[in-house]
């Protein structure tokens, strides 16, 4: 009986011991959350470029995602001037 109750003993004993050491090996992933993009425009050498991007949470970076160069628009020459003018 003493013999059975120590092998009983060391057996609860391991398998305590294999729980506790096995649960803190678990490792949970951590959910990041999705990230924000975000616009803006930027001047590098005198051209504009309208930016599409996002701040990394892990290594706070910014990472680019679409860049496109902005076309300035020529302004149009208006031609009859309105209202009430005199020459």
């Amino acid at each position: 009986m003493k013999q059975r109750s120590k092998i009983t003993l060391a057996s609860l004993l391991f398998i305590i011991m294999l729980t506790f050491v096995s649960s803190c090996t678990m490792v949970v992933a951590e959910k990041h959350p999705k990230p924000r993009h975000r616009q803006r425009t930027v001047w590098v050498s005198g051209v504009q470029y309208q930016q599409v991007y996002y701040v990394d949470s892990i290594t706070r970076n910014v990472v680019v995602v679409n860049q496109t160069e902005v076309q300035h628009k020529q302004p149009k020459h208006k031609g009859k001037k309105k209202g009430h003018h005199k020459d």
